[in-house]
């Protein structure tokens, strides 16, 4: 009795075209030699200056690699601590340079000082509820 599929054929996938559109153009661009280095320039960027999600750009990075899940997560670990360490040269720049004289300006040099206080007192709790919480 003969297959009704011939042999040579079994097991074998059809052959895909890559995908158009949006979808084509972000696999395209996550399977290139400068898509891990920029992942984590995005990630350090995300921690410091700009208020955009790495997930939009790690989701399609981890379809487009998926044998490299680990790395992607390292890079965008790096990336994110750099970022904030960036961040908060930043704020302390900013602080030391115009940031008595904007209190001084609102006349909230008092209200600072409390909430530095409160801050110092009880700050655990504000970083153990940004960390439950999904709000950035």
């Amino acid at each position: 009795m003969s297959p009704i599929v011939p042999e040579a054929d079994l097991g074998q996938a059809p052959a895909q075209t890559p995908p158009g559109g949006l979808r084509g153009w972000a696999l395209r661009m996550c399977t290139g030699r400068w898509a891990l280095p920029a992942f984590g320039l995005v990630s350090a960027l995300e921690s410091s200056i700009l208020p955009i999600p790495t997930d939009a750009v790690m989701v399609p990075l981890a379809f487009a690699r998926p044998n490299q899940l680990v790395r992607i997560t390292v890079v965008a670990t790096i990336g994110s601590v750099v970022g904030a360490v960036i961040g908060y040269g930043i704020g302390a720049i900013a602080f030391e340079a115009i940031g008595d004289a904007v209190l001084e300006f609102y006349g909230m040099e008092q209200v600072f000082t409390d909430f530095v206080a409160l801050y110092r007192d009880h700050g655990w709790l504000a970083l153990l509820g940004a960390a439950l919480t999904p709000v950035p």
